[in-house]
């Protein structure tokens, strides 16, 4: 009986390290500036790419 312990407490412990919740990034610091660059890289990239086609239109 002591060794049937001691490999359930081993198959325990590799199944405790086997699973990992996985976060939503918003929920740290680093991923809500991740996210707020990559939002705001987008409207300034689709605002600058429309003044460069509106000038280009009129020269």
């Amino acid at each position: 009986m002591a060794k049937k312990n001691s490999v359930s407490k081993k198959q325990q412990s590799v199944a405790k390290k086997d699973t990992y919740v996985f976060k939503d990034p918003s929920e740290s610091l680093w991923g809500k500036i991740v996210i707020g660059l990559i939002i705001f890289g987008t409207i300034a990239v689709i605002l600058i790419g429309a003044i460069i086609a509106v000038v280009n239109f009129f020269s």
